[in-house]
């Protein structure tokens, strides 16, 4: 009877066993693999993992892009919905994570032709609500390959020939989305070189009169996207590997166990290991790897992780020191109040090691939410930001590398706002140095106000345009009437296609005095922008000169026209070769000698009049 029990049981247990494997062989056996490979000029820029499947009622698109050498955000992962049989829009998610952690995000979902739109890069949003545009239209990007391969799974390629699509164009902006008709063309049979081998090919071309040309080529019988081609950006998608039938993608995950076991064996034999060394044993093999020259230098040398008290919270931070002892002049890098993207960390990073090496300590710190530092960054209104950044300039005051009369701020873009605003808080500090400020005053405030001429500068950033004069018209329209809505509310949040709104950030945002807190400050300045970016305002620099020369205060003036989005060398386009404008590096440190270094006279004594230098470099 014994027996009997055991082999019912194990018979039970063996089809339990099949009827599961069998499910999962179904599962794989509707999924596509593809990876490319991102190519920005000939430089390998990152990786593209999509996964495409077909489930009772849907066709589903996932999909990992990681960018190490680009200057955005460096993981971007997407979601596409189609219905089955019409391949007509259901939902779409992107989400881009920035260096910290924080994340940008892009929603479109609706059904019967009626779309809600959602777009958040903390803390400005962008919300439209029930956008009727039919129940065709598609969601399209001319840089993003699982959009091109959607878009062919809708075309029909019994016809041919020319063939035109309703597409929906998320800008990575908080602008409603481009809506306008995209033409599909096929062009020729040809054969490209494809995974080391040549393929024949069907190319077509995607084109419209607002965004820049693309070029697919798919495979001439199966149609699956093999290489796309943006050539206007210098941009190239090449697909390097597929994962199709069930038994590569069984091998795949079985390789991948494997691997992760091996390396956690591993891991711990070597931490065993070590335990169990005595004293002598470890104090050698340290000397010994001490001796060492690594093959290249490490990212991390001459920088160390700290952390500080700040409102009740931990925050996390990096500490760079002069390589001289004693006492130095220090510098706070305030951080930005937005999602940190590999071109910011970059410039923060490079300008910090190389004010280090000319005998500053600095610090860079995380807001909290970021990196590793405590609490969350929803619900982070300006007030609680300026506290930090005073707890953070504290924490640099007391550390004894630091010369308490010689404390500077440089703030970034937007953080250039809160580092003005803090420094009118904390005596030590000598001057501000603010790189791409917005230089918005009340005749200058073009972006706020979100014009058609503004409009066009962001699309234009983007590589988009020319814009359609309606488009223009209505969208600047809708922003308007959004953020006037925004501003009257007093709601600290709310909640739309279940995610959490920060209305109370953005009312901030939006009401922030930029010009009024330059022109309001009292101690020395350093501007430095780019004249193409959308932050300088001629008029303003004006203003501000002639207000600090009445003042008896220091301001300067530097305007560079040949450097890159991120004060780089306009010529890098990928994060390896990443090198920050050195003109403007010169700059920042030549100010810091001669006005960063010295305590500031107090303002009841007569104060020298130091005219404003004058003019744009």
């Amino acid at each position: 009877m014994r027996k009997l029990t055991v082999l019912v049981v194990i018979t039970v247990s063996v089809m339990v066993l099949l009827v599961i494997l069998a499910f999962f062989y179904v599962d794989l056996s509707g999924h596509r693999g593809f990876v490319f490979e991102l190519l920005v000029g000939e430089k390998l820029s990152g990786t593209l993992k999509i996964d495409r499947y077909v489930t009772e009622d849907k066709l589903v698109y996932k999909s990992v892009g990681e960018y190490p050498e680009t200057l955005d955000y460096p993981l971007v992962s997407e979601k596409l919905f189609l219905r089955k049989k019409t391949l007509a829009l259901l939902k779409f998610i992107e989400e881009a994570s920035g260096i910290k952690g924080q994340k940008r995000l892009t929603m479109i979902a609706g059904e019967s032709g009626k779309f809600d739109f959602l777009f958040i890069e903390h803390p400005r949003f962008s919300i439209l609500k029930q956008v009727s545009e039919g129940k065709d239209v598609m969601v399209f990007s001319p840089y993003d390959p699982v959009l091109c391969m959607a878009i062919m799974d809708k075309y029909n390629f019994w016809k041919k020939g020319v063939q035109f699509f309703k597409v929906m164009v998320p800008v990575g902006e908080a602008v409603p989305p481009l809506i306008g008709d995209l033409e599909v063309k096929y062009l020729e049979d040809e054969f490209i070189l494809v995974m080391g081998r040549k393929v024949e090919a069907e190319s077509y071309s995607f084109r419209s009169g607002t965004l820049p040309e693309v070029k697919v080529y798919l495979s001439k019988y199966g149609h699956r996207l093999i290489k796309m081609d943006v050539g206007q950006k210098n941009i190239q998608y090449t697909m390097v590997s597929t994962i199709e039938d069930p038994g590569k993608r069984l091998k795949l995950l079985t390789e991948k166990l494997t691997a992760l076991f091996t390396r956690k064996g591993l891991e711990e034999s070597d931490q065993k290991q070590e335990e169990e060394a005595s004293p002598g044993e470890r104090s050698a093999e340290d000397e010994k790897l001490k001796g060492e020259k690594p093959a290249e230098p490490d990212a991390d040398e001459g920088r160390e992780e700290v952390f500080f008290e700040s409102t009740g919270l931990i925050l996390s931070g990096r500490l760079w020191k002069p390589k001289a002892e004693g006492v130095s002049p220090a510098v706070l890098i305030v951080p930005s109040d937005s999602t940190i993207k590999k071109g910011v960390a970059l410039l923060i990073e490079h300008l910090a090691g190389d004010l280090s090496e000319s005998g500053f300590t600095v610090l860079e710190f995380d807001l909290p939410g970021q990196g590793k530092s405590q609490g969350s960054f929803a619900g982070l209104d300006d007030e609680k930001k300026l506290k930090h950044i005073i707890s953070a300039a504290a924490y640099l005051e007391e550390l004894p590398s630091s010369d308490k009369n010689s404390i500077n701020f440089i703030g970034y873009g937007d953080a250039g706002y809160f580092a003005v605003n803090a420094a009118t808080r904390v005596p030590s500090v000598n001057s501000c140095i603010l790189l791409d400020m917005p230089l918005w005053s009340g005749k200058a405030d073009i972006p706020r106000k979100n014009s058609k001429k503004d409009l066009k500068e962001i699309f234009a950033l983007k590589g988009f345009g020319p814009l359609n004069e309606e488009y223009s018209e209505s969208a600047a329209k809708a922003i308007v009437e959004q953020n006037k809505d925004i501003i009257l509310s007093s709601d600290d949040f709310s909640f739309f296609l279940g995610t959490k709104i920060p209305d109370k950030e953005y009312r901030e945002f939006l009401t922030r005095d930029y010009y009024g807190s330059i022109v309001s400050f009292d101690r020395p300045l350093l501007f430095i922008h780019r004249k193409e970016g959308t932050n300088f305002a001629p008029q303003s620099v004006n203003d501000i000169k002639k207000l600090f020369k009445d003042k008896g205060v220091q301001v300067e003036f530097v305007t560079f026209r040949s450097t890159g989005q991120y004060m780089q060398d306009i010529a890098i386009m990928n994060a390896s070769g990443f090198s920050v404008n050195n003109n403007m590096l010169e700059a920042i440190k030549k100010w810091l000698k001669e006005s960063g270094m010295r305590k500031q006279e107090p303002a009841e004594e007569a104060v020298e009049e130091v005219a404003a230098s004058g003019g744009l470099n």
